[in-house]
């Protein structure tokens, strides 16, 4: 049986002293936080086949108000070492770069040669804030010039040989997110800061830990070729405050997860309250991946 690759983004940040590091669930700087696959033919399907044409998005998450970046990719033949190590065999397949920063969110399109050989894609990328990246071909080198952020990225791609049922993404539903048991709205336009009185769900800051609920139910989950519906790794992030661990594990036996935050004291927040996001990925470790976001004002 062909081997079925799964999603894996490696996140490869340039860093301090590791006293310096910020909590892996804080988001204090650009972060690159998933990478979703959309073949042409059918934006649902986490596979493509041979011959087809997916675009990758990426989601970047920003500690403040949105801020333009700048990207490099290259996608190639994907070789996998016993050791379990990707790397690129043969010429790329596709590559992008985007040199000015813009607002949009990073992506590139991958066409996956007809009569493609291999198993999987491997994707290969940088995302850079205030700086312009650089990509070389030849050498399959891509980083960012000095004087910004730099997040290093890579993705694999299975590619879906048309036997059987392909991998889908997953579903968030709108009403999947809870906060201390009350249902969680998404919201736009909600500003960073003086966001008290705002149409958006309020906590104050000297409450205590209060519990954010994630509920995906089974009928929202795919069957896999073992018994029951597929398992969910979800993956926790926020702007500011705590939140008490990083992962959490969606199944049979758990369709539900909770997992608790801190706000951030009253003393690190402006007189009108400060907006406070949560980002939530959702993966089938199949290559299936699905996101979303949720504002909160923060009030002293």
């Amino acid at each position: 049986m062909r081997r079925l690759g799964s999603l894996a983004l490696a996140v490869l940040a340039l860093g301090g002293c590791i006293e310096e590091l910020d909590p892996a669930t804080l988001i204090a700087r650009p972060r690159v936080l998933g990478a979703r696959v959309e073949p042409a033919d059918d934006a649902t399907r986490a596979w493509p086949l041979a011959g087809e044409t997916a675009r990758v998005r990426w989601l970047v998450a920003q500690p403040g108000e949105p801020a333009p970046v700048a990207w490099a990719f290259l996608a190639c033949a994907a070789v996998v070492t016993p050791t379990g190590e990707t790397f690129c065999g043969g010429d790329p397949i596709a590559f992008a770069q985007q040199a000015e920063p813009v607002m949009e969110a990073p992506a590139v399109e991958v066409p996956v040669p007809a009569g493609f050989a291999a198993d999987e894609v491997l994707v290969l990328g940088v995302v850079c804030a205030g700086s312009a990246p650089r990509l070389d071909l030849e050498a399959r080198e891509i980083g960012c010039e000095p004087g910004g952020s730099e997040e290093k990225v890579q993705v694999t791609i299975p590619v879906w040989d048309g036997e059987g049922e392909p991998n889908h993404h997953p579903v968030i539903p709108d009403d999947a997110l809870t906060l201390s048991g009350a249902p969680w709205p998404a919201a736009t336009g909600v500003p960073l800061e003086g966001c008290d009185g705002a149409s958006v769900t309020r906590l104050d800051a000297g409450t205590d830990e209060v519990t954010i609920g994630l509920s995906i139910p089974d009928g929202e989950r795919e069957a896999t070729e073992e018994a029951g519906s597929e398992e969910l790794l979800v993956s926790h992030f926020v702007t500011a405050g705590e939140i008490a661990r990083q992962f959490s594990l969606i199944d049979d036996a758990s369709p539900a997860v909770e997992v608790d935050f801190t706000a951030p004291p009253a003393e690190d927040l402006p007189p009108g309250g400060r907006r406070v996001d949560l980002h939530v990925v959702v993966r089938d470790q199949r290559g299936g991946v699905a996101w979303t976001s949720r504002p909160l004002c923060v009030v002293p």
